[in-house]
């Protein structure tokens, strides 16, 4: 292995863990209803929207184990819902959500939090439904779970606004020439 790559390696997996320490401290030490900023979940996104590729998934997957450590939920739920609501928001991206105005990104996380939030929901309701065949959602949690939405969706948005300043990619105004 070349040391670029180990180097490339390092900077990655120290990036990884800098996203879990964000995301611990988001979800702990701020108060509701920021605590519901993934971000995890919003970084994957953003990676989405920047730049369309799969070779983030597996960066995805280990920050999304890492996050399974914190919860009480079966292992590998996380993990599952947040890998199949990527996969569904890349799709989306690449071939309907073409255009990248704030709008459409504030769609797209919006979406992007709901798929993960259904994918979780239905997993948990197998759970629950195998192991003592009672399940209970209440409007409470699918309250919360709006709101979650809401909330990246915004988070993203302000995120892309941010960034289109500075990249050129990103601001169509460097496309359109004065005639």
């Amino acid at each position: 292995m070349k040391s670029k790559s180990v180097v490339t390696v390092i900077f990655r997996i120290l990036i990884m863990t800098l996203l879990f320490a964000a995301q611990i401290f988001v979800a702990n030490i701020l108060p509701n209803p920021f605590n519901k900023i993934n971000i995890v979940m919003l970084t994957m996104m953003s990676v989405l929207i920047f730049a369309i590729s799969d070779k983030f998934f597996p960066y995805l997957f280990g920050l999304s184990l890492l996050t399974e450590l914190f919860h009480v939920t079966p292992f590998g739920f996380i993990t599952a819902s947040l890998l199949i609501a990527m996969f569904a928001l890349e799709w989306l991206l690449v071939n309907v959500l073409t255009n990248r105005f704030f709008m459409i990104v504030f769609i797209a996380g919006i979406i992007g939090v709901i798929a993960y939030r259904l994918v979780f929901i239905i997993l948990m309701y197998l759970w629950r439904v195998i192991a003592d065949g009672s399940f209970d959602l209440n409007t409470g949690a699918l309250i919360g779970f709006g709101m979650e939405a809401v909330i990246n969706a915004t988070a993203l948005t302000v995120i892309y606004s941010t960034a289109s300043i500075f990249v050129k990619k990103l601001n169509p105004r460097y496309v359109i020439k004065d005639y």
